[in-house]
């Protein structure tokens, strides 16, 4: 079957025409049997079905998920950020740690935010990263938002894109997310059971706008969720199709078993404790194919703890010169030039090669830089690893107001630079006061937060 596709398209690719039309003509009685088999709350045997909602932004989704469902579902909002004061306050990392030592099993998620790498609000300081969710899913505590999910509901723009473009490049907690995997395959990690992914490709339909399709399409599927408890009854049923054509869908569950190896290493790498095992599983990942899309989160790892190149020396023993090959392969000129630098500095890690060389390299990499055809933002990527500004990135700032990607352009390279450069951290403060988004004001204060610089 197809892992991705447009609502309109929904169509088994793999199936033979018996089975194709087996499985159609089981659905096609099951409808029947649906629609002249009113739901009632009081009747049904299955237990009830809970919705999740995380709202960091508009709560119309989940209204409208309420509305359609009525007795046959009970809702649970799991963002609290209005505290009884008056105060807006939400710590991520807090909610998520108080979130999984509740009892709360989740059958449906429901996600509603502007979203780049971040769930968050338009105008109020409520961010929630994508990372905090990453570690909860890797966590055995927090099971019941995650690995028990059958369906999930991602409304914010890129929520399943493949294509890492401008709009993803910018993030707090990784300025190398076009280089990394996509959103996509970062959300099918994240509910690793779930039947059903939905999300956006592209730009989404604010919630005003999209509560209405979205009530009649949940309506239209009552029997559908009525029946998530029961695993038989999943594997039959389609999706609605929705009229909100950027609204698209994944298959959570449709994981092969390499994939599941990589979430475990993954997992395992990107949330213990420093130890031998973090790095071997890092260097597991770095074997695969799309093992450059571990680079950044590796190199991270060290650069916060000293001290585990040791235990990256160590765990790196049983397969160095395979390493040693692909850190050559990627370190190669054709390779994208952010990739190239971190392959260089890992090879030095590794006693690959030494600081002088390094140095060397990174300068040549830089003069590639310059004299590169690529957007802005490959070469923002590529200086941010190198930790230098080229004049190219600082001229094409204007004063007053700057335009859409200048803005996130200089919020990316004051996230990776600092303290380097105050030149960018100035013009974060200008747009944290002057921008025309009010969420974009907010994500330059939370930056200027992380990155402990006053205002």
């Amino acid at each position: 079957m197809n892992a991705f596709a447009e609502f309109s398209t929904v169509a088994p690719q793999n199936a033979t025409s018996a089975n194709y039309g087996i499985k159609w003509l089981s659905i096609s009685m099951l409808s029947i049997i649906f629609v002249f088999s009113p739901i009632n709350a009081n009747t049904t045997e299955l237990e009830s079905t809970t919705v999740c909602g995380i709202t960091m932004n508009s709560d119309n989704e989940l209204k409208a998920m309420n509305r359609a469902l009525g007795l046959i579902a009970f809702s649970v909002e799991l963002v609290e950020y209005k505290k009884p004061d008056g105060r807006i306050e939400f710590k991520p990392e807090q909610w998520l740690d108080e979130t999984c030592n509740s009892p709360i099993s989740c059958d449906v998620v429901v996600i509603s935010g502007h979203f780049g790498g971040i769930f968050g609000h338009e105008s109020l300081p409520v961010l929630l990263p994508l990372t905090t969710l990453e570690r909860g899913s890797c966590s055995n505590k927090c099971a019941g938002m995650f690995q028990n999910v059958k369906e999930v509901y991602l409304l914010g723009c890129q929520s399943l894109a493949t294509d890492d473009g401008q709009g993803q490049s910018l993030s707090l907690d990784n300025p190398f997310a076009r280089f990394q995997s996509s959103n996509l395959d970062r959300m099918r990690r994240l509910f690793p059971n779930a039947g059903w992914i939905y999300g956006y490709t592209a730009t989404g339909l604010l919630g005003p706008a999209f509560e209405t399709i979205f009530y009649q399409s949940i309506l239209k599927q009552r029997r559908h969720f009525a029946s998530l408890k029961d695993q038989n009854l999943i594997g039959l049923l389609k999706p609605s199709p929705y009229k909100a054509r950027q609204l698209a869908f994944t298959f959570g569950a449709n994981f092969s078993d390499q994939t599941r190896n990589d979430r475990e290493r993954f997992c395992r790498a990107s949330y213990q404790d420093s130890s031998i095992d973090k790095y071997r599983a890092y260097l597991e990942l770095l074997l695969q194919t799309n093992g450059h899309e571990y680079l950044y989160s590796l190199l991270e790892s060290i650069n916060k703890n000293d001290n585990d190149v040791i235990f990256l020396l160590k765990a790196s023993s049983e397969s160095f010169l395979i390493i040693r090959q692909k850190l050559l392969l990627w370190s190669q000129s054709g390779t994208p030039i952010a990739i190239r630098m971190m392959a260089n500095q890992l090879s030095q890690h590794l006693n690959i090669i030494n600081q002088s060389t390094l140095n060397i390299r990174q300068i040549e990499a830089l003069k590639d830089v310059e004299i590169m055809q690529g957007n802005i933002y490959e070469k923002a990527n590529a200086v941010c690893f190198a930790g230098e500004v080229i004049p190219q990135l600082s001229a094409i700032f204007k004063t007053g107001i700057l335009n859409d990607d200048q803005s996130d352009l200089a919020m990316q390279m004051v996230a990776c630079l600092h303290p380097k450069d105050p030149q960018w951290i100035k013009m974060l403060a200008n747009i944290s006061q002057l921008d025309r988004l009010d969420y974009r004001r907010n994500l330059a204060k939370q930056i200027l937060i992380r990155t402990k610089i006053s205002l």
